[in-house]
């Protein structure tokens, strides 16, 4: 793997994507391992936005059945299974607790039911090779075994609970570089901190973009016949740069997590505020890795911090649900936090951002907005970037002509 951008400049590429989180790099991938000539660009270093501040799960979104989402619920277990066959060494079945409370929303009637959803979703999770990697079907548990294997679960109105299986990632950032790797194996040029200054156009069609190289302070036009927008949080920006044709936006939601000391013994405990928000308790390298927060985001992007406040905040609700913990702010060793790009059209109204959808929206700027040899892609999540890039390079075929190649990410493992 060798960064070049002054190289990068010389030649011409059949598909330029601007991104290098999960998504643009599952993108580089696809498009490689099809024999597509293909440069990533990416402003910072590879996987060190978004996508290094998940939550570390690859699942298949248990909440969004609440939505009656089961489209994506269906995708995201198919990609988690995916994601066990071609990153065997980084994603791994874990055991998660859903404790029940009351007879309402919280209730073991209501998550039971939604359990069976979610097993009926995931038929194919056991479609594996490898028997470790098997998930099985949830198992309904009493307030004396649910107690038994968590002993910090709040038994006050507890009725019994849940024991269900989703996937952890190891290390999110280094699967986001085996993704770019195995891009580099196929040949694609990638060039990490170097940023999109503009966009060349010539008339109504894109020819590529204008980079500055950050380590030089160089400039540099890469040229190629379709650019592709996959920028995360910075989408918007990079789509404002079409001077004011897209009229595409996003919502960007504040999440924030926290590293512990250990507060559950060996499961994931998923719990239930009062006002009907989720977040988990899971081990994570001998430790509890909490999260997450949701909320609007109003700044730029690049403003992004996560403040004192924000962590003494959570750690208040993770009290308020899971007493057992008392944490305090000395308790924290770690935390981190990121944006998450919601697709929203109309972005002056008010945004819950928590019950928002987290599809993801594929734009195709020259029926949308008559500019030709420009692709976006927004939202989504880490689950589903492998299939959502699928359907981009199937697209990028689609536009330049080229008889397709069949996408073979699903099967094919990755670098490592």
């Amino acid at each position: 793997m060798k960064r070049d951008v002054e190289q990068m400049s010389n030649k011409r590429y059949d598909l330029i994507i601007v991104g290098g989180g999960i998504t643009g790099a599952s993108v580089a991938w696809d498009a490689s391992l099809r024999g597509l000539k293909v440069a990533l660009i990416e402003k910072g270093d590879f996987g060190s936005a978004t996508s290094s501040a998940t939550s570390k799960l690859v699942h298949g979104g248990l909440r969004y059945l609440k939505h009656m989402e089961l489209g994506l619920v269906r995708e995201s277990l198919q990609e988690r299974r995916i994601m066990e066959i071609i990153a065997p060494h980084l994603v791994y079945p874990i055991p998660f607790i859903f404790p029940a409370y009351g007879w309402g929303v919280r209730g073991l009637p209501a998550i039971v039911s939604a359990m069976i959803f979610y097993d009926t979703l995931s038929y194919d999770r056991k479609w594996l090779d490898d028997d470790d990697k098997k998930i099985p079907a949830h198992e309904k548990l009493s307030v004396e075994k649910t107690l038994e294997l968590e002993p910090g679960i709040n038994p006050k109105d507890l009725k019994g609970a849940v024991l269900y299986y989703d996937c952890q990632m190891y290390s999110p950032e280094r699967l986001v570089l085996e993704f770019v790797l195995s891009a580099c194996e196929y040949g694609a040029d990638i060039a990490n901190y170097t940023k999109v200054e503009d966009i060349i156009r010539d008339g109504d069609t894109v020819r590529g973009v204008v980079v500055r190289d950050i380590l030089t302070d160089r400039v540099y036009n890469i040229e190629g016949d379709i650019t592709m927008n996959v920028a995360g949080p910075w989408a918007d920006i990079i789509m404002g740069q079409l001077r004011g044709r897209s009229q595409h936006g996003l919502v960007r939601s504040k999440g924030i997590h926290i590293i512990t000391r250990p507060i559950t013994r060996s499961h994931a405990v998923a719990l239930q505020t009062p006002d009907g928000r989720h977040f988990f308790i899971a081990p994570w390298r001998g430790h509890s890795l909490i999260g997450t927060t949701d909320e609007v985001f109003k700044g730029m992007p690049d403003e992004f911090r996560v403040t004192e406040k924000d962590i003494d905040d959570f750690i208040d609700e993770v009290n308020e649900t899971y007493p057992y913990g008392n944490l305090t702010r000395e308790d924290v060793k770690f935390f981190y936090g990121g944006l998450r790009p919601i697709v929203e059209k109309d972005t002056s109204i008010e945004v819950e951002v928590y019950d928002a959808s987290r599809k993801y929206e594929i734009y195709d700027h020259e029926e949308e907005d008559g500019i030709k040899g420009f692709i976006s892609g927004i939202g989504g999540k880490y689950t589903t970037s492998r299939n959502m890039a699928r359907k981009l390079v199937d697209l990028v075929y689609k536009k330049t002509g080229r008889p397709a190649r069949q996408c073979l990410t699903h099967t094919t493992p990755l670098y490592g």
